[in-house]
């Protein structure tokens, strides 16, 4: 695997981190909720000399995938011919989500089967960005990875999970200890991946992103990547013109563990507004 130096906020009290090269600059911080005994959000950062790479991961049964996720994505990611050649990133992203279930098979080890993430990663060239999703609910360009999608629930259904539909959330269950839930796609999670007369694309969860692919134009300034403990209304309050590390993205509701890393592109004039 590729030697790349990779950024990550696992292993961290209450990790913040600024980040600037030719394409981009970051500010990202992770914060743990107050209903959880360890914080299982994570981020990674990482460049290499065509491209600029951001990832926030949110984990769940313990932070073990998304930690795996933050140090492995992206050396993988790299090393994929579609990447290197720069004509195809979007499958690129695609072949390194897939890999990571497959290396942490072959690492054999139980906290894997029992712990997952949602990522969703930004890939910044000079003109495009590109960013893969898979998991929890839809950030404006992505789309949304719950049971409450059909698309979603139908896949789920058919690998014999049961369906709940609730006021606040939809559910699907397994029976496999007390599993609920509240997403479709993920890495990790491999307990509720290993029915043998499936494909992995037909799994209950399943680890296949959803990747968008931008134009980098005057309109586009920055992009927010976040976990789900950041909700649409927290995101949506945030001013560029007054953040700072300092004060962070307000966030109402702390009791999840909340991540965020927001990527302005030096090519738009909002980058050099604000410092370290």
């Amino acid at each position: 695997m590729a030697t790349m130096k990779i950024l990550d906020s696992f292993g961290r009290l209450k990790p913040q981190d600024f980040h600037r090269d030719a394409r981009v600059v970051v500010y990202a911080s992770s914060e743990e909720g107050r209903r959880r005994q360890c914080l299982e959000d994570g981020y990674a950062i990482g460049s290499t000399p065509k491209a600029s790479l951001v990832g926030v991961f949110d984990g769940h049964g313990g932070r073990a995938a998304a930690s795996f996720c933050a140090k492995n994505l992206f050396p993988v990611l790299v090393e994929d011919e579609g990447f290197q050649s720069g004509t195809g990133i979007k499958q690129a992203l695609r072949n390194a989500f897939l890999k990571m279930d497959d290396l942490m098979r072959e690492e054999n080890e139980q906290r894997y089967w029992q712990a997952g993430t949602t990522a969703i990663v930004a890939v910044v060239t000079e003109n495009f960005v590109y960013v893969a999703h898979a998991g929890g609910e839809t950030k404006h360009l992505t789309k949304d990875h719950s049971p409450h999608v059909p698309e979603e629930r139908e896949r789920g259904v058919k690998a014999d999970a049961i369906f709940s539909y609730g006021s606040t959330a939809s559910k699907l269950y397994m029976g496999i200890g007390d599993s609920q839930l509240l997403i479709s796609r993920a890495l990790g999670d491999l307990d509720l991946k290993s029915n043998k007369k499936l494909a992995f694309d037909e799994q209950v969860i399943i680890a296949v992103p959803d990747v968008v692919e931008l134009e980098v134009t005057e309109d586009l300034e920055y992009l927010v990547l976040c976990s789900d403990g950041y909700t649409r209304r927290d995101i949506q309050r945030l001013d560029m013109k007054s953040f700072s590390m300092s004060s962070g993205v307000y966030r109402e509701d702390r009791q999840d563990d909340g991540t965020y890393a927001i990527v302005l592109l030096e090519k738009n004039k909002a980058a050099a507004k604000l410092d370290g």
